[in-house]
């Protein structure tokens, strides 16, 4: 099994704080232009872990005791810091060495940092949480080592049940309806073609592409409507990374960006589906961003920023919200292009905290926005109030994270 290693770092964080800040220097603004082409990538950034203090919370205990099935339990109504909301997160624990193996454990826990409880285990790999539009089901891949395959988990009863009418290994699973969801299957070697199929939940399912050279997706994204996907490919015969959009109903495939060379790429859809931003990931230095409409797919870029990650947007989607990885820094991007804010920063002291550490780490912002949960790579969970920079711990530092995904 592949690890990885956390070297001597128990807890990164000591000290959060959240400042609120003016509207970022008109440098970081840039003027709408029409592009075809995203530049070319730059390298990968190589973190550096320090030691940090240790934080002296006492959070919840992991259960050593695998619960009954999971309720569909309310939670309690409000904290000192508002509403108390509800987490999945997918973690693994980690040796006295810092060592952790790759996840295999679903947890869900409140953002208050009670009721703590182990919703599935596996024997296997678990990678690619998607949750239902009406939040009841939890779709996952797991990873056998020679293949993978999706299953479903029903979050009231704690069934689960493979999808195993797809020709292929299937992967990064995304519902297009309750019922209904997108999946990537290839082949289980290396190389090879890789498609989109979609699929029941329930069983039966259909191709969705047809790529014919050997392809390698980046990202999948379904419209709110569950009419069209977006998605990110490289065709490594071509060496070509590609973004494109197509119906569900397998018509309308369009090229939206092509351009040479190996890049992996985020895409997103708005909440009202009206439009599609396109970055780069994987890269340091100022990353542009990609804003595309839906009806007439023109693509300008909007801004500038430092390894970015999409957070969310805004409810009027006015504006876009993300974490510049390097930098610690949460910015808001007009969508309309007239400017970027910085709306809070992940700050501690010196060179005690290395926000870079960050980097591919879970980072998720509440569905109201108020609030941010994050795990760093020294392992732990932690919950911080976007308004009065109030932090907790909600999960010990020797349990590493690898995907949250807040319940709204």
């Amino acid at each position: 099994m592949k690890q990885i290693n956390i070297l001597a770092v128990i807890a990164l964080v000591s000290v959060l704080g959240l400042a609120a800040c003016d509207s970022r220097p008109a440098t970081t603004s840039v003027v709408p232009t029409p592009v075809s082409v995203i530049t070319t990538a730059t390298s990968l950034p190589i973190s550096t872990m320090t030691a940090a203090p240790t934080v002296t919370e006492t959070p919840a205990q992991i259960p050593t005791e695998t619960p009954a099935a999971p309720t569909a339990t309310l939670c309690p109504t409000s904290t000192p810091d508002g509403p108390v909301g509800r987490i999945l997160f997918l973690a693994a624990k980690c040796d006295s060495m810092g060592v952790c193996p790759h996840p295999s454990t679903i947890y869900r826990i409140r953002s208050d940092g009670s009721g703590l409880q182990q919703v599935f285990q596996s024997q296997a790999d678990i990678l690619d949480l998607a949750l239902s539009p009406n939040n009841t089901r939890l779709a996952f891949a797991e990873d056998y080592g020679w293949g993978y395959q999706v299953h479903i988990l029903d979050l009231e009863t704690g069934d689960t049940q493979p999808l195993l009418d797809l020709p292929y290994n299937t992967r990064m699973p995304r519902w297009v309806s309750n019922d209904q969801l997108l999946c990537v299957a290839g082949p289980t070697g290396s190389g090879g073609t890789n498609n989109i199929y979609v699929a029941d939940a329930d069983g039966g399912g259909q191709q969705l592409t047809n790529y014919l050279s050997s392809t390698a997706f980046f990202d999948l994204a379904v419209s709110p409507d569950g009419a069209q996907c977006l998605f990110a490919t490289y065709d490594s015969d071509a060496d070509r990374t590609t973004v494109s959009r197509i119906n569900v109903d397998r018509t309308g495939l369009q090229e939206l960006i092509s351009l040479p060379g190996y890049h992996p790429v985020d895409v997103e859809w708005s909440p009202s589906g009206r439009w599609m931003a396109i970055y780069r990931t994987g890269s340091t230095g100022l990353i542009p961003i990609y804003l595309a409409n839906r009806e007439s797919a023109d693509m300008v870029e909007i801004a500038q920023l430092d390894s970015p990650q999409l957070l969310a947007w805004a409810t009027d989607e006015s504006e876009l919200i993300f974490l510049e990885i390097q930098s610690g820094n949460v910015v808001a991007v007009r969508r309309d292009s007239n400017g970027t804010r910085t709306i809070a920063r992940v700050s501690g002291p010196g060179e005690l905290l290395r926000v870079g550490d960050l980097y591919l780490s879970p980072v998720a912002l509440s569905p109201d926005q108020a609030q941010l949960v994050f795990s760093p790579l020294g392992g732990g969970l932690y919950i911080m109030d976007m308004h009065t920079g109030r932090r907790q711990q909600l999960m010990m530092a020797d349990y590493l994270a690898f995907t949250i995904l807040w319940v709204p």
